[in-house]
């Protein structure tokens, strides 16, 4: 398995991360996306305050984020403080915040706000394990140097070319994760298979546990079965397997998982196939946040939402809330 410190490493360009924490003594939650050096991103206090944040990484990876808040569209945001930052070695950041005036300075602790996904070393070491378990051929070095991304990877192809790594179980598309998701003390591989057509429209694939120097499948199909069907019939009006936002997040309840799905529907209600094609009158939106524990797959919490077709997002997604004690 992966190392603590191989899975901490540094954000790869276009990754976003979320994090909660705390500014002096007050909670806040924090979203970042990196650009090369850059970072942009928001920092929210709850009860509709929040900020946005810009800024750059340093040497050492040293983070400075100003945060400017705006108070009314139609003025300039404000400038209310700076954030100097160090990485934790453990995936969270510590440092102070300092007023626009410099007249106050806090400490700011962060600790992750959901798992993140794996990075290229660790994704590269699983596709080992992969390969062993599905009985497929080694890959070679020039084939996995073929494999682009630094936490999302992508098997360039050519429509009617051979497509060697996908004939050897390789996916086009997909993210590692390396936690307990089954919350039986020991880590897990857990494999999402992505789309190119929708940024979230991603789907939990599968979940193994080492076994030696390959993989054992851990079921999360028929795991997910028994809280999602009932004698072969769907229990809810849809399966929910697309990930959610934080997809995987440590809470005092253990590690829990984020999904959902999108169906579409008539004037009457009838689900309708959701495609390019159709002309559905609304969408129904379900979500759900699981906690795997013991075997078994406990619904936490559970929504639906009908929404007009015309929102902007085919797969939108609200911003994650805390799971309590």
């Amino acid at each position: 398995m992966p190392t603590p410190e191989e899975l901490a490493t540094e954000d790869p360009a276009g990754a976003t991360r979320l994090y909660r924490g705390t500014r002096g003594t007050a909670p806040f939650d924090v979203a970042l996306t990196r650009d090369g050096a850059r970072l942009e991103g928001t920092c929210n206090y709850g009860q509709g305050r929040g900020s946005t944040l810009d800024g750059q990484v340093g040497d050492g990876g040293a983070l400075v984020l100003h945060e400017r808040h705006v108070e009314k569209a139609s003025e300039p945001p404000v400038a209310t403080g700076t954030f100097e930052l160090q990485r934790d070695g453990k995936g969270g950041l510590n440092g102070t915040w300092t007023d626009a005036r410099g007249a106050k300075k806090l400490p700011v602790a962060l600790a992750p706000r959901g798992v993140s996904p794996a990075p290229r070393k660790v994704y590269l070491g699983f596709l080992a394990r992969y390969g062993r378990f599905l009985k497929k051929t080694p890959l070679t070095q020039a084939e996995l140097d073929t494999i682009q991304g630094g936490d999302r990877f992508v098997v360039p192809t050519t429509p009617g070319a051979p497509q060697p790594l996908a004939d050897r179980g390789v996916p086009d598309r997909a993210s590692l994760y390396v936690t307990d998701i089954d919350n039986d003390g020991t880590l897990d591989f857990v494999l999402v298979s992505e789309s190119g057509m929708a940024e979230n429209a991603n789907e939990l694939t599968s979940v193994y546990d080492a076994d030696g120097d390959s993989l054992r499948d851990l079921d999360l199909h028929g795991a997910l079965a028994k809280v999602m069907r009932d004698g072969g019939q769907p229990t809810h009006p849809l399966a929910a397997y697309r990930r959610g936002t934080p997809f995987l997040e440590i809470t005092p309840k253990g590690t829990v998982f984020r999904l959902y799905d999108v169906v579409a529907l008539d004037k009457e209600g009838h689900v309708e196939d959701l495609s390019l094609l159709g002309h559905p009158d609304r969408l129904l939106e379900r979500r759900v946040v699981l906690l795997w524990k013991n075997g078994a797959i406990e619904e936490v919490e559970h929504t639906e939402t009908v929404v007009p077709v015309n929102r902007p997002a085919l797969y939108p997604l609200p911003p994650p809330q805390p799971i309590g004690d």
